[in-house]
């Protein structure tokens, strides 16, 4: 110490601190005072005791934390007020989880190094932070460090009081994967905001990022199977009362697949737009344009584009759109998407110009239709996950109509999507419908029902249905032997008329007054019914002319599978049946 010009210097060696060493320089003069600290080895837990027992808490009780700290530190201050920080800290084998493990990491390391002084109206200094080893997972995203190093740096300023945080020209880059900036201010304590935030992010590639951050925290979810392809790049704006984010997607490609029976539930690909989100502004056109892609497993969906605007909680449709499905196109009128809490609000107006049905058809694996698919589709509702339809639906096949009311469906493009409608058959060809699926010629009319149709992943699991002759059906009614083989082998049938049975085979076709079949699928099981009742049965053809002929069902009950198994093989064997003798 000099008495005539009072300085004061110490050193602390080989100090005992947190379960680790530290050195400490203390030099004092009447300018003020300087403290270097050189530690090794610290303890993170050990160290927020210290911190507490110095009136200075800090509340980790419900995380597990671990980490060894090296601390290089200068500071510097006047009198008893610090008026500037300096240094870096080193981090070895850092982990840390909170209770139920949500946020966790396993052998983080890397530094911290940086400085901050005091100014008239609080603190302003700089930061770099890298982390260069270790693993992170978060409920949003995975990061492998030692992989892609996390490198992060920036100027701010704290107001005296700690309220406001004043972010200038921080940049975070995490080896190729993330390339961004941010400039921002915040709120803090109780009511902590963002006040204005501006942040730019740099070109990406979409495959690198979902395939090394988001695929692992995918696993076990419905979108485990997603795939990503493209470029993005954007900026965010966020001011008072106005905000604005600006996107640009670039040689996109989505491919959603899961497994049961939707292996694939929607594809995009060649998909390239620009999107332009804002709210308290003037709504800014964006567009979306692709090349194709895929619906479920089969369905094609051929190029489009959707012109919209995305202001608030809102997308709105600004032109209508054609979107090609199949060898037809969903056609867009009116698009209009209001999210508002949990309840979203869809309004749609659209119609689908004609489908093939034996396109359709061959791309969901059903037996061959013929005929064309189109109508008005009104009334769309879409909310929980749940698309209702208040409309008709209408399909034009076979030269009658079907009817498709009360629609539901639920979880469409999740892995159990449900369904339930009502399903009306009108005035359909029975000769177009027979030769369709090689079932024997039979010619008139055919009406029918599905009432109370419920599907689970696409598979029929209750119904009550019954196709039957129309009242009024004034068409010539005629039923080929192959078609009565056919009838008669769905099980339990036989065969009277008024001609012994030996005779039948010379005979091709024979003329019917009515047909019919009934089933009510329970758990499995149909309960099978026909067009008229007998002492033993019940009529599923009826017979009129000379000769005459019936087929009358004995079995009341039948498995739903076996039934199927049955039609299935009538059809792909081009409906060869044992010749009746």
């Amino acid at each position: 110490m000099d008495l005539q010009q009072p300085h004061l210097q110490a050193r602390l060696n080989r100090l005992r601190l947190a379960d680790g060493t530290a050195r400490i320089e203390l030099q004092l003069d009447a300018q003020g005072w300087q403290a270097t600290v050189d530690a090794k080895a610290l303890q993170l837990q050990q160290l927020t005791k210290l911190t507490a027992a110095a009136g200075i808490p800090v509340n980790l009780a419900e995380w597990s934390l671990q980490s060894q700290i090296d601390a290089q530190l200068e500071l510097t201050g006047s009198q008893q007020k610090l008026t500037q920080i300096s240094g870096s800290i080193g981090l070895r084998e850092t982990s840390f989880s909170d209770a139920d493990g949500t946020y966790l990491a396993e052998g983080l390391q890397g530094s911290i190094a940086g400085q901050i002084g005091a100014v008239a109206a609080g603190w302003q200094g700089s930061l770099a932070l890298q982390l260069d080893g270790g693993e992170a997972l978060t409920p949003f995203l995975y990061a492998n460090l030692a992989d892609h190093p996390l490198h992060l740096s920036g100027d701010f300023r704290l107001d005296e009081a700690g309220d406001q945080l004043e972010l200038i020209s921080l940049h975070h880059r995490q080896g190729q994967l993330i390339d961004l900036s941010l400039d921002g201010r915040f709120s803090l304590g109780e009511h902590a905001k963002v006040e204005q935030l501006a942040l730019q992010l740099e070109p990406v590639a979409l495959g690198d990022l979902h395939r090394e951050l988001l695929q692992p925290v995918l696993l076990g979810t419905p979108w485990e199977r997603l795939t990503l392809q493209g470029s993005l790049s954007g900026s965010l704006q966020l001011h008072p009362g106005h905000s604005r984010l600006d996107a640009i997607l670039e040689g996109g490609q989505w491919d959603d697949q899961a497994d049961g029976i939707n292996q694939r539930r929607l594809g995009l690909q060649g998909v390239d737009g620009h999107l332009h989100w804002s709210q308290g502004g003037p709504a800014v056109a964006s567009w979306l344009r692709w090349q194709g892609g895929h619906l479920l497993e089969r369905i094609p969906i051929g190029p489009g584009r959707l012109d919209f605007t995305l202001t608030g909680q809102r997308f709105q449709l600004e032109q209508p759109s054609q979107i090609p499905v199949l060898d037809g196109a969903l056609q867009l009128e009116q698009l209009i998407l209001q999210v508002d809490g949990d309840e979203p609000q869809l309004q749609f107006d659209g119609f689908l110009t004609p489908i093939s049905m034996a396109s359709l058809s061959q791309a969901l694996e059903w037996p061959p239709l013929s005929g064309k698919l189109s109508g008005m589709i009104p009334g769309m509702n879409y909310a929980n996950g749940s698309l209702s339809i208040d409309g008709t639906l209408l399909a034009k096949v076979f030269d009658g109509d079907i009817l498709i009311r009360d629609l539901q469906l639920q979880d469409l493009l999740g892995v159990y999507p449900r369904l339930q409608a009502d399903i009306e058959m009108q005035g359909l060809d029975l000769e177009t419908l027979t030769r369709t699926f090689s079932f024997g010629r039979i010619t008139g009319r055919l009406d029918g029902y599905m009432r109370e149709l419920q599907m689970e992943a696409w598979r029929p699991v209750s119904f009550d249905a019954f196709f039957h002759t129309p009242e009024d059906d004034d068409s010539r009614r005629r039923i080929s032997q192959q078609a009565v083989d056919n009838i008669s082998n769905l099980g339990g049938s036989g065969i009277s008329g008024s001609l012994a049975r030996s005779f039948l085979r010379f005979f091709e076709e024979f003329g019917y007054s009515r047909l019919g079949i009934g089933c009510r699928l329970q758990a499995g099981v149909c309960q099978m019914s026909g067009v008229g009742e007998t002492d033993r049965g019940y009529y599923l053809v009826e017979g009129g002319g000379i000769p005459r002929i019936d087929v009358i069902g004995y079995n009341r009950t039948a498995n739903w599978d076996s039934l199927l198994e049955q039609l299935k093989g009538i059809t792909q064997s081009g409906g060869a049946a044992p010749v009746i003798q």
